[in-house]
């Protein structure tokens, strides 16, 4: 027989299919309330303690925590949103996406752009450079500038 385990919940959908969501309070961290993206229990509580652990890595332990590319990017195009070339900037990392975007920003450097070089070989070079100009200043602000939540780690 299972326990219940407290802020750890099923979400339902209109269409009657459901998500395990979380919604809990850690000790010294804080809150963590997301979905766990399944709806088999054994997964989503495996999730659920990954996530824990992550969170009191860094809170407690003062672990860096990593991101992946298309979650700065995502992050530049929510806060630069009243920019003027928002537009241009959304299309150049659109561009580049398939490229980078599931790589670590700690893994990224300019040999990871040499595919997207090859690929678009038929843009002008200027183009290209603009376009990873972008990504340039996505990976500046996050490494300099954007302090995770509750730390004070880029």
């Amino acid at each position: 027989m299972s326990t219940a385990i407290r802020g750890f919940y099923r979400r339902y959908a209109a269409s009657g299919d459901y998500t395990w969501h979380i919604d809990k309070r850690i000790k010294r961290v804080g809150r963590l309330c997301e979905s766990t993206g399944t709806a088999d229990r054994d997964e989503a509580k495996r999730y659920l303690l990954h996530r824990i652990r992550e969170l009191r890595d860094i809170g407690i332990y003062g672990v860096r925590p990593r991101r992946k590319f298309h979650e700065a990017a995502a992050k530049y195009l929510v806060d630069f949103a009243h920019k003027s070339t928002i537009r241009r900037d959304a299309a150049a990392l659109k561009d580049l996406s398939p490229y980078i975007s599931d790589l670590w920003l700690d893994r990224i450097n300019n040999d990871s752009f040499n595919a997207y070089r090859k690929a678009r070989h038929d843009l002008a070079i200027i183009t290209r450079n603009a376009k990873i100009a972008v990504t340039r200043r996505v990976l500046k602000l996050a490494a300099e500038v954007w302090c995770h939540p509750g730390t004070n780690m880029t």
